[in-house]
């Protein structure tokens, strides 16, 4: 964990190459149209979700396929909802997020939260990503 921060440190001083962030910006492109099968063809056979949470790694997903079931799950039950790059940065195989997504509450309140995520591209395809805790927008 201290690893990826440093590198979430390191890019945020260093400045920011594109290479690598297009792949992820289709990504992010893919979970907003809800594509599942774009979503699974972004990533590697053996693609890794973790969460990340104060010392605390916990794998979310493991593989292509589990990614677009889990993806299919969450769609069924989502809100409206919609998820933007608020700043996006690569550096090397690593690109680093800063996320909002802004969704509707069952009683049609709009809400925000903001997130970050740091990914690992191999090959052109998202290898493994790592979420860190969301933070609520007030």
């Amino acid at each position: 964990m201290v690893r990826v921060l440093g590198l979430v440190g390191l890019l945020l001083v260093t400045g920011c190459a594109t290479g690598n962030v297009d792949v992820v910006k289709r990504q992010f492109a893919a979970f907003n149209a809800q594509d599942v099968e774009a979503l699974g063809l972004n990533v590697t056979q053996d693609f890794v979700w973790y969460d990340v949470d104060e010392g605390r790694v916990k794998t979310m997903v493991t593989g292509r396929n589990a990614l677009e079931q889990d993806m299919r799950g969450y769609y069924e039950g989502a809100p409206k909802f919609e998820t933007k790059a608020m700043a996006m940065c690569g550096h090397g195989n690593y690109v680093a997020v800063m996320e909002r997504m802004t969704y509707e509450t069952d009683d049609g309140a709009e809400r925000s939260q903001d997130a970050m995520s740091v990914y690992l591209i191999r090959d052109g395809k998202i290898a493994r990503v790592w979420y860190f805790p969301s933070e609520k927008v007030e």
